[in-house]
């Protein structure tokens, strides 16, 4: 069964934003260890508006359609004050600077101020707006509320559509068109290796009865959206592929929790047999204890010091 144009758009939509929730929930995170002197303090403030306020903005869904994806979907009302603040820190801060407060505001963040001394004087631009640590909380509760909406609306075209994906592995963009034979397409074949750092991966488990593990794979390939980067361990200095959800996801147990039947079972973690972390072929990654993990990793860094003293 091929989804309508209508199911279409309304996975594109919710998909991504999902994503700007699940970033927006990861940089309000951030924030709480960041140094508030700091550039990167202002930004995270900025990024983390901008998500949360992207699925509340028009998308070009089609040439001649622009659609805000949650338009019609209503915060809780203890949250409301919350979630309208930043849509009006969106409209007169971060989208343009308005000279004119926000409604239901005395004052605009945005001020101009003149530095005078014995020498002369300097303009200076400065913005007065923050998220202190209560605020940060009900953002976090407004992502997962609107994320939860998202999840029930996708699951739901997942579980009508699911079964009219490809069975090959492989990656697959969702295209948005009236084609009754075309609703997505087989992209770049690249490694997971090659696609750390810029592949957007959102972590769906989908509970479909019958639905083998390999397509539920496809299936996250092509609705997901969170960014994989790449993360040094302290404990193994080794590099990863990981992407913040709430906590980190490391993309090799990702994987592996994909294709086996019965997922990474208790007390067993996955090793990569070349010693390589950010090397996730399915090939190159094997299901072991602790301790054999432990183990290989001490015999490896032994061979790699071993190498450079000779």
């Amino acid at each position: 069964m091929r989804p309508t144009l209508e199911e279409l758009k309304s996975l594109w939509l919710h998909a991504y934003s999902r994503s700007s929730l699940i970033q927006a929930d990861g940089w309000v995170v951030d924030l709480e260890t960041t140094d508030p002197r700091t550039t990167k303090y202002r930004a995270l403030i900025s990024a983390i508006i901008v998500a949360y306020c992207r699925p509340f903005t028009k998308s070009q869904v089609t040439k001649s359609e622009r659609v805000v994806p949650l338009a019609d979907v209503k915060p809780p009302a203890e949250l409301e004050s919350t979630h309208n603040s930043l849509i009006g820190l969106r409209d007169k801060v971060i989208g343009h600077a308005d000279a004119l407060p926000a409604k239901g505001h005395d004052e605009t963040p945005n001020k101009v101020l003149i530095f005078r001394d014995a020498t002369g004087f300097n303009l200076h631009t400065v913005l007065t707006s923050d998220i202190a640590g209560e605020e940060r909380q009900k953002i976090r509760q407004l992502c997962g509320h609107f994320r939860t909406y998202c999840d029930e609306k996708l699951n739901a075209l997942i579980a009508k559509f699911g079964g009219d994906l490809p069975s090959l592995p492989g990656v697959y963009e969702v295209m948005i068109t009236a084609d009754p034979e075309e609703w997505f397409k087989a992209v770049a074949t690249e490694t997971w290796q090659q696609m750390q750092g810029k592949s957007r991966c959102a972590r769906y488990r989908f509970r479909r009865a019958g639905l083998p593990a390999l397509t539920m794979m496809i299936i996250e390939f092509v609705l997901g959206f969170g960014l994989w980067t790449a993360r040094s361990k302290r404990q193994t200095d080794l590099w990863y592929a990981v992407r913040r959800e709430g906590s980190y996801l490391y993309m090799h147990c990702v994987i592996k929790e994909m294709i086996e039947d019965h997922g990474i079972p208790a007390g067993m973690v996955v090793d990569h047999l070349d010693g390589d972390g950010l090397n996730n072929r399915r090939d190159n990654l094997e299901i072991v204890t602790v301790a054999e993990n432990a183990r290989r990793w001490h015999n490896r860094k032994l061979t790699i010091g071993f190498a450079r003293v000779t």
